[in-house]
């Protein structure tokens, strides 16, 4: 008899449970929040609702939707969060101050 190897996960579905295992440990009112946003727009819906918050400190997807306040950077990290949760594979791309002329 020979032994196969079980297929090794895709990285969509690393990327998944990695996810899965954070939202895990969240209470259920922010899980019910995430379970509203089905879609990009949704999201995006979402966060014109959420108040601006300063550069103070960087908060977690959680903190966001624990707080109802995030700042640009925030915002982007939750919505990179919340479309992953939806199977998109979202990119997070730093980009640099251009150079004053």
């Amino acid at each position: 008899m020979a032994l196969m190897a079980a297929p090794s996960p895709s990285r969509n579905d690393q990327l998944a449970l990695g996810f899965n295992a954070l939202t895990a440990q969240w209470p259920d009112v922010a899980l019910r929040v995430l379970e509203r946003l089905t879609c990009a727009s949704d999201i995006q819906e979402w966060l014109n609702g959420v108040a601006t918050a300063d550069w103070s400190q960087v908060r977690s997807p959680l903190a966001v939707v624990r707080d109802r306040r995030c700042n640009p950077l925030d915002a982007g990290l939750f919505a990179a969060a919340s479309l992953r949760r939806l199977g998109h594979v979202p990119r997070v791309l730093p980009i640099g101050r251009g150079e004053d002329t």
